[in-house]
């Protein structure tokens, strides 16, 4: 079905990655767990329909933030940049070449090739703009991994960070929900609990965890408000979209899907139900309030206006 739109799966961080990311470090980071039982995060996928593997601990995202590079990584970097570029102009020419000895069926594939392509030339780009300007300085030492529940606090604070030193404008959070996720005082995981059949008990013990993780996002979202970039908080300056991929994990029922969105130009705040309404609108929505200039995201099938 992907293949029939123009952009393909390309998720909302991607396009947005596009549309904002381009006078940063990192047009986008992605934040997750490559565990669990559907093969890792899968929550940010290009154009070309490539997986982006997520950054797994704070550690790594530490160094990636504020580890620069020896005199001699760099100049290693720049030699195997200009590498790459090199073999893309080649293979650019050959698939050139191709491209006029070869059916209709078989040019479409090619241009998704093209498309591939020109993500890479993008990243190589990015690359280069940035190998000779160093990292912001580290405001603490770099932190020990845990594991996946707990070192969600310092993912949240190396994110913020991420956001005010303006290295990314763009990031995606995985909760990893199936990793044992649980508080101290309930018995049983998120992944256990959600698979309630109904049982009061259970229903229970999974909206104390859930408050639990709202309370988690909420500590996140404080700590941006305390924060200031310029003249504002950087609470003021984020777009922040909360979701789930599943309306009720009980029944793997995909609709009525919840959704939360934080941001300061709101004019009207509360909950809003809409049935029969694709979550692609609300998608559609954001984009267009990043001064997208399109009329249609995935499956949407209008613009939800959220400063309406």
């Amino acid at each position: 079905e992907s293949k029939n739109r123009h952009d393909g799966n390309m998720t909302l961080d991607q396009y947005l990655a596009d549309k904002i990311g381009g006078d940063t470090r990192f047009p986008s980071l992605t934040v997750g767990s490559e565990g669990g039982i559907h093969g890792g995060c899968q929550m940010s996928w290009t154009r070309s329909g490539v997986r982006i593997p997520p950054i797994t601990a704070p550690a790594e995202l530490f160094d990636k933030l504020f580890k620069s590079d020896t005199t001699a990584q760099r100049a290693h970097r720049v030699r195997e940049t200009q590498l790459q570029a090199s073999i893309l102009d080649s293979v650019l020419e050959e698939a050139g070449d191709l491209s006029q000895r070869i059916n209709r069926e078989d040019r479409n594939k090619l241009d998704e090739y093209f498309s591939s392509i020109r993500d890479v030339e993008k990243k190589i780009e990015i690359r280069k703009r940035w190998a000779k300007h160093p990292k912001p300085d580290a405001p603490f030492e770099k932190p020990a991994n845990t594991n996946t529940v707990d070192d969600l606090p310092m993912l949240y604070e190396l994110i913020a960070l991420a956001l005010q030193t303006d290295s990314t404008r763009a990031v995606t959070v995985q909760i990893p929900f199936w990793e044992g996720f649980k508080e101290p005082d309930i018995n049983g995981n998120y992944h256990d609990l959600s698979h309630h059949g109904q049982k009061p008990e259970k229903i229970n013990k999974l909206l104390m965890l859930e408050h639990a993780i709202l309370k988690r996002i909420s500590a996140a979202l404080n700590t941006m408000k305390e924060r200031k970039a310029g003249n504002q908080s950087l609470f003021d300056q984020t777009t922040t979209l909360l979701t789930a991929s599943m309306g009720s994990a009980n029944a793997h029922n995909f609709d009525d899907l919840p959704a939360l969105v934080f941001d300061g130009h709101m004019k009207t705040s509360g909950h809003w139900r809409r049935k029969d309404v694709p979550m692609s609108n609300l998608y559609l929505g954001l984009l267009q309030q990043f001064g997208a200039q399109r009329d249609r995201f995935g499956e949407s099938a209008g613009a939800f206006d959220l400063l309406a």
